[in-house]
């Protein structure tokens, strides 16, 4: 019972991907023969193109022609020539102030002579003039119908003298027709057999073939002739599904066996589906529990007042906690863009997790605890204990490592600046000394002196030079004293008395 209901359910599947599949094959074929047909749309492009390209020439030839006053004598020279090189043109047309007054050749031409573009009052015609006169460089018309009933198209461009439309003079008109039928034929789209061709613009919708083939999921080539667009199509006479049917039988029979054989399948599957289910569940229940305990340590590491940052196997940043993105001021978006030994000075304290390692090195966990410079991108600094360490897995195979950072910049900014003060109380004590002896000198001189002079003021100099020798050996006294101190510097604070000396 169950095999025949999974039966009946596949088949609405098997019969949408036949479709899906006769679809895919008929993309297929058309895209194989989209090269082969854009031959023709191509060739007719080109062609149709290279015609409108003429009519600069006519253009030119008028306009310098009209300058040396021989456009009477000229013109049927110049289009004779034109044409006998271009045998899709069906004529060429100069008209001065708008009316048709040169036509080549005259014969099965003869409507046009002396018409005048500006008494005919169809939309088309004065669309086109009024685009001409403001300064577009040429107007394509059609197809149209001549008066054979061949569809035709008309180019037609303004002639200013001395300048543009803005600022020259307007002279006239000069026209070519081009036969499209020709064109056609030229480009070999007559000879195609099997297919159905149809062609359509925004302004003459189809004006070539039957409107149904656009309906019957053509293959479709844009054209741009001129400034226009025209949609070349094409479609098979009798459907797509002809050119695939020989391929479409087969898989049906081996999609239909499949759709039987899944059915029957199926029938032993739901049986073993009850303890399946039951597994599933059990081993639901386990992943739950252990997601619970992951975001519960997740949880006591983002929450954590120690920055915390974690990195993949290429030294990547992967995670970064509150205290650490509050300590570094980035957010955790910025800093997963990061290295993370681009968050300290001395970059080899984690750099070294990273490079390559022997087998041994490989399989051996590392870890550091160390004194490291924390730099901002701000230009700021901190100083502040890491504590690294890999992260492995089960089998011992390197994931990254885990850092976790404890600021000490308050107490080493307290350290340096008591440092510094007791070394200055060094330098003092030392220059101290060195003034002792600096004083004895000069002091020993003047006694001497003082000896040698009797008197009065001989004794007053004396006891006075007494009273200093006294101060001075008192110094020395202390001085002694002292390096008891200077001792304690050296074990304690690591001053270098000797340097401090030379400072």
């Amino acid at each position: 019972m169950v095999c025949i209901l999974v039966i009946f359910l596949l088949l609405p599947i098997w019969h949408y991907g036949c479709l899906v599949y006769s679809e895919k094959l008929i993309s297929d074929h058309k895209e194989t023969l989209h090269h082969e047909f854009s031959f023709y749309s191509n060739s007719i492009t080109y062609s149709i193109n290279e015609k409108i390209g003429l009519i600069d020439g006519v253009y030119s030839f008028v306009v310098a022609e009209i300058d040396n006053n021989k456009l009477d004598s000229r013109f049927n020279i110049f289009a004779k020539t034109l044409l006998s090189g271009h045998s899709e043109l069906n004529f060429i047309g100069v008209a001065p102030d708008g009316v048709y007054t040169y036509i080549y050749p005259e014969s099965g031409n003869e409507f046009f002579l002396n018409y005048n573009f500006f008494n005919d009052p169809s939309p088309a015609i004065v669309r086109q003039n009024e685009y001409l006169l403001n300064g577009k460089p040429f107007v394509l018309r059609g197809p149209v119908k001549n008066h054979l009933g061949k569809d035709e198209i008309i180019i037609t461009k303004a002639v200013f003298l001395n300048g543009t439309s803005d600022d020259g003079d307007f002279w006239g008109f000069v026209s070519l027709s081009v036969d499209l039928p020709k064109i056609y034929d030229q480009s070999g789209m007559f000879k195609i057999h099997g297919y159905n061709v149809a062609m359509k613009n925004d302004d003459y919708g189809v004006f070539y073939g039957n409107e149904s083939v656009f309906d019957n999921s053509p293959g479709l080539y844009e054209m741009t002739i001129g400034n226009e667009i025209w949609t070349f199509a094409i479609a098979p006479e009798n459907g797509w599904m002809g050119f695939v049917e020989d391929k479409m039988s087969p898989f049906r029979q081996t999609t239909l066996f499949f759709v039987i054989f899944i059915g029957i399948l199926s029938g032993y599957t739901v049986y073993s589906h009850m303890w399946l289910n039951r597994a599933f569940r059990k081993r639901t229940d386990e992943l739950e529990k252990a997601e619970d305990e992951l975001l519960l340590k997740n949880l006591a590491i983002d929450s954590s007042v120690s920055p915390v940052v974690i990195s993949d196997e290429s030294g990547r940043i992967v995670y970064m906690n509150k205290a650490a993105q509050n300590q570094w001021n980035i957010d955790e978006k910025a800093a997963k863009m990061r290295e993370i030994s681009s968050l300290i000075q001395n970059t080899e304290f984690l750099s070294d997790f990273f490079k390559d390692k022997t087998i041994e090195e490989k399989e051996k966990s590392d870890s550091r605890t160390g004194e490291v410079l924390g730099l901002r991108d701000d230009g700021s600094s901190f100083y502040g204990i890491g504590s690294v360490s890999e992260v492995r897995d089960k089998k011992g195979i390197f994931h990254g490592v885990h850092c976790s950072f404890v600021d000490i910049t308050a107490e080493k900014e307290s350290r340096i600046r008591e440092f510094e003060a007791l070394k200055q109380i060094e330098k003092n004590l030392l220059r101290l000394a060195a003034l002792n002896d600096e004083i004895r000198n000069p002091l020993a001189v003047i006694v001497g002196y003082a000896s040698m002079i009797s008197g009065e003021y001989s004794e007053k100099i004396l006891d006075q030079a007494g009273i200093i020798d006294r101060l001075i050996n008192e110094l020395d006294q202390s001085w002694v004293e002292s390096e008891k101190i200077r001792e304690y510097l050296r074990k304690y604070y690591e001053i270098d008395t000797d340097e401090s000396e030379k400072s």
